[in-house]
């Protein structure tokens, strides 16, 4: 066996499996090939978006850096899955979405900052740890092929350990201009945190000198009438910060972007010393950007990042607000109109990645009677978004037309199908709670507002009783739409419509097997769709997993005469959290669309060219190959047999589709021990040619 491994990324080893997932056969894999922009994608204003199926921001912290080295700066953010995603700056203020895996499998808790804290040219990575001592990851690679050790804890001098305090993000910034970065953070009594870099630019040397940084205090007024008049530290809170130094005057001295958990606005702290020997005063806090441009107004704890965004010789301000309710916004950019020393500063774009977000939890389903044709999405808030389809002149274009406000609904799920049989479709939307006596209630396009109607299931209380996510599908082939709903117990419940195509009945019953039995965990979403081409519809489902790991899974279930079995040929896909499916077929090709936690949607096309019957015809059923697992040596163990022709090889890769290992097999038959000691914690998916597939999960 000849052997080439590639690894991109050097992480801790560390052996003591906690489990080891396999699944495996002698099947194709999942033929789904993840796409950012398969078709156009318009905004209510026409423009299009760049990344529309990136897969939306949440609680967004965001950074900037050169890391193509072309002169302008790129932008990462780290959604809730404490994952780093990359955006290349294409010009302007356009970020294009890219996957970099080298700083995308990175292991990351609650915050990022990129610094080039050794001087050699290129970024280093910081973190948190599990009790917020503050960790390093050198790279010891480049910017675009990084090589990440081991997360080293940062000391002083005197080797105690610098701990950062829960919510903030601390930051790095030369504020003596002795050419080192020096370190910052703040502190949740509203005070900040000053470490001295006494070392030199190549060899970091911190010294802690102040945890009350210049004398500065914020405190926000709290909110009772009674503390609004008094104004004391007693009746006045204080929470935790975020900051960014830049130059905001332009005179040659930087000064602090405060971010404040109480503070809707961005604060502005003037530096009124000089670039050597820095002054702060309380006093000189003003409201960033006023007066001249716009002034920064989000729920609050907002991040700031700084850089010239626009390559113009000036500053520009990205914002993120770090509180769930900003979920609308999650990002702003803010572009210096003006000159570096007298800035303004205005508001150019709240979606500066270019990408649909409805919010939180995006739920997604295809509308298409006879009078549209469109995608309906869900969200945390209740409401659903409206994207109309227009497939006109050879090709898909999917336009942002309206969102529909849902009185006393949140986390709404909508199903869509013909209930009346009427040519027009009606809207099932489940919701979060049951507070109204159900879970499922009944909407019907009424020239161009949705609006609820009565109907059967107005009581279904003691049937799904939270986050009912609902999916429409003639499940017993009697010409009439059954009711499938998945539930935040990680169950599903069944209502099959005993009345008539024109007239729906619909009676609780038992679900198909394994539904009866099978519980996910939390929060099932299942759709019908025909994934394998055999004109029964087979039932696709997004679940949540585990808190403590930074993906979610879509599974599928196969349609065999009535009978639904997992194939491996359609393996389980990790994708983002909280995972809503739904499989459609458009002029391209057939897509599977997944909403996600952050409020965004991502697709995947299906590359598939034949059934699901001709693939199975097409492998020899003597083939086989198997990985078991060998735990006390770190290694896992190769095996096959019956293996037909040269030159098959076995191909390992992550969740973002990087190849890690590769091996090929010699002989017929054999076995090979594989080490896996550099891999990391997290999913991997397998593949031996067209002979077999199967995926794993690596706990460490």
């Amino acid at each position: 066996m000849k052997k080439v491994t590639t690894y991109r990324v050097q992480l801790p080893v560390r052996w003591g499996f906690l489990f080891w997932l396999f699944l495996s056969s002698s099947l194709y894999a999942q033929p789904f090939r993840s796409e950012v922009s398969p078709f156009e994608v318009a905004e209510s204003s026409g423009d299009l978006l760049l990344n529309p199926f990136a897969g939306g921001l949440d609680l967004t912290r965001i950074g900037l850096m050169d890391i193509d080295e072309d002169g302008d700066l790129d932008l990462f953010a780290m959604n809730i899955s404490e994952r780093l995603r990359f955006y290349r700056n294409e010009g302007g203020t356009m970020f294009r979405r890219e996957v970099l895996t080298g700083w995308e499998s990175a292991p990351l808790r609650s915050w990022f900052r990129l610094s080039d804290i050794d001087g050699d040219g290129d970024a280093d990575l910081f973190t948190s740890g599990e009790r917020s001592e503050l960790l390093l990851l050198r790279n010891n690679g480049s910017n675009l092929s990084p090589l990440l050790a081991e997360g080293d804890t940062v000391r002083q001098s005197d080797g105690t350990v610098i701990y950062t305090e829960q919510l903030t993000v601390p930051t790095f910034a030369d504020i003596d201009t002795d050419g080192d970065l020096d370190l910052f953070s703040g502190n949740v009594d509203g005070t900040i945190t000053y470490y001295e870099n006494v070392g030199s630019r190549e060899v970091a040397d911190f010294i802690f000198r102040s945890r009350k940084y210049e004398g500065l205090l914020v405190l926000s007024p709290a909110g009772t009438e009674r503390e609004k008049e008094d104004r004391s530290t007693e009746s006045a809170r204080h929470g935790a910060s975020v900051l960014d130094f830049v130059d905001l005057d332009g005179d040659l001295d930087l000064d602090i972007l405060f971010g404040d958990f109480f503070t809707k606005k961005l604060l502005h702290f003037e530096n009124r010393g000089t670039r050597f020997v820095p002054d702060f005063d309380t006093l000189w806090v003003d409201s960033a950007f006023a007066p001249t441009g716009d002034v920064v107004v989000s729920v609050g704890f907002n991040q700031a990042v700084s850089g010239d965004v626009d390559n113009d010789s000036d500053f520009d301000v990205l914002v993120s607000s770090l509180l769930a309710s900003a979920s609308d916004r999650p990002i702003e950019l803010y572009v210096n109109e003006g000159t570096p020393t007298s800035p303004q500063m205005r508001r150019r774009s709240a979606n500066p990645t270019s990408e649909v977000d409805v919010g939180r939890f995006a739920s997604p389903v295809l509308f298409k009677d006879s009078e549209r044709h469109g995608l309906l999405v869900g969200s945390e808030d209740g409401s659903i978004t409206w994207y109309e389809i227009d497939e006109s002149g050879g090709k898909t274009r999917m336009n942002l037309s309206r969102r529909f406000v849902l009185n006393g609904v949140t986390l709404s799920a909508p199903a869509a199908g013909d209930l009346d049989n009427d040519g027009k479709w009606e809207v099932v939307v489940g919701k979060g709670d049951a507070l109204d006596g159900t879970t499922l209630q009944l909407y019907k396009f009424e020239g161009e507002d949705l609006l609820r109607t009565p109907w059967q299931l107005d009581t279904t209380f003691n049937t799904a009783r939270s986050s009912a996510s609902p999916t429409l599908g003639d499940i017993d082939n009697d010409g009439d739409l059954d009711l499938f709903v998945g539930a935040r117990n990680g169950r599903f419940y069944f209502f099959r419509n005993i009345g008539s195509p024109t007239t729906p009945i619909f009676e609780v019953q038992s679900p198909p097997s394994p539904f009866d039995t099978l519980d996910l965990g939390a929060d099932a979403a299942p759709r019908f769709a025909d994934i394998d081409g055999d004109n029964d519809l087979d039932i696709v489902v997004g679940s949540r997993q585990s808190e403590t790991l930074d993906y979610d899974t879509v599974r599928f279930w196969i349609n065999s005469g009535g009978l639904f079995r997992e194939e491996s040929e359609w393996s389980p896909m990790a994708v983002a959290r909280n995972p809503v499916p739904l499989y459609v077929k458009l002029l391209e090709g057939s897509f599977l669309f997944v909403g996600t936690r952050p409020g965004g949607l991502l697709a995947f096309a299906d590359t598939s060219m034949t059934s699901s019957v001709d693939r199975h015809q097409l492998l020899p059923s003597t083939q086989s190959i198997n990985i078991s697992l060998s735990p006390s040596t770190g290694e896992a163990v190769l095996g096959w047999s019956g293996v037909a022709g040269e030159g098959v090889e076995v191909v390992v890769v992550d969740i973002l589709g990087e190849e890690r290992i590769r091996y090929r097999l010699d002989g017929s038959q054999g076995s090979q021990r594989v080490k896996l000691e550099k891999l990391p914690a997290g999913l991997y998916f397998w593949r031996a040619g067209e002979i077999s597939t199967g995926s794993f999960l690596l706990i460490r």
